[in-house]
């Protein structure tokens, strides 16, 4: 399945290369495309993540109430979910219908073979990795990560923050150990873009950020 989607994914991306005739325009192209048709998707399931995140106060203090009844428990987290509209499955399930498809286009800019060097902007070679690149593409990373994070609670807050900053440094040092080319890091730095734009959508259509 995924060299399926593999062959779909290089055909387009020639396409834009044909028409653009650059393949760091290629990339952007793709990618935008792809994050597009995954909109639907990953929209529900920031949302979903986003709620979850700001009843956790809530579900701590029914946590400590009912903390020697199980079933009550439950049962009063499961209305809290239904008076908030919260479907907990939407916060994983949308990420593994879109995986197959991430995994696909990140196989194929990490092995692509270009009929000619891939110069783009600053970069001459998009086989090679790129330290400006890597950068940007951690930055966002951390900002993607403080977007997503709407709890109110301070203890819950400083963890996220604590969180974020660990999972931006180990992402983008594993980036850089790994020599991933700088085709990839473009792909996954426009992703990120992407992804924070949605966060702002999300957030102020459900949440009035």
């Amino acid at each position: 399945m995924i060299q399926f989607l593999v062959d779909i994914l290089r055909y387009i991306l020639e396409f834009f290369y044909n028409i653009s005739g650059n393949y760091g325009i290629a990339i952007i192209l793709l990618v935008v495309l792809v994050r597009i048709i995954l909109y639907p998707l990953t929209h529900a399931q920031l949302r979903a993540l986003m709620l979850q995140q700001k009843i956790q106060p809530e579900i701590r203090k029914l946590q400590e109430k009912f903390k020697d009844d199980p079933q009550a428990l439950n049962r009063e987290i499961m209305l809290l979910y239904q008076q908030y509209k919260i479907n907990p499955a939407m916060g994983c399930l949308p990420l593994l219908l879109q995986f197959p498809i991430l995994i696909a286009l990140y196989q194929l800019l990490l092995h692509y073979k270009y009929v000619v060097t891939p110069s783009f902007l600053w970069m001459s070679d998009l086989t090679k990795p790129d330290i400006i690149l890597l950068i940007l593409m951690g930055v966002t990373q951390y900002f993607s990560g403080k977007l997503s994070s709407i709890s109110m609670d301070p203890q819950s807050k400083k963890q996220q923050e604590i969180n974020n900053i660990i999972m931006s440094v180990l992402f983008t040092g594993m980036f850089y150990f790994f020599n991933i080319p700088a085709g990839v890091m473009l792909y996954w730095l426009v992703s990120n873009l992407f992804q924070l734009l949605q966060q702002y959508v999300v957030l102020k259509l459900h949440f009035g950020g």
